[in-house]
């Protein structure tokens, strides 16, 4: 790979990398109530995430 070509892949990879987290946590706090009824637990049982 050439200089030009593995920049523009640090590039790619940092960008996904920043735009995957953000959905990824905004999934998570989404799913947190439906665990947390589906499995009976406490409001401290499921508050490891938050």
């Amino acid at each position: 790979m050439t200089v030009e070509k593995n920049n523009k892949f640090i590039i790619l990879a940092v960008a996904i990398g920043i735009i995957l987290n953000p959905l990824n946590t905004t999934m998570i706090t989404v799913a947190i109530p439906a665990i947390q009824q589906s499995f009976q637990l406490s409001s401290t049982n499921v508050s490891w995430y938050k």
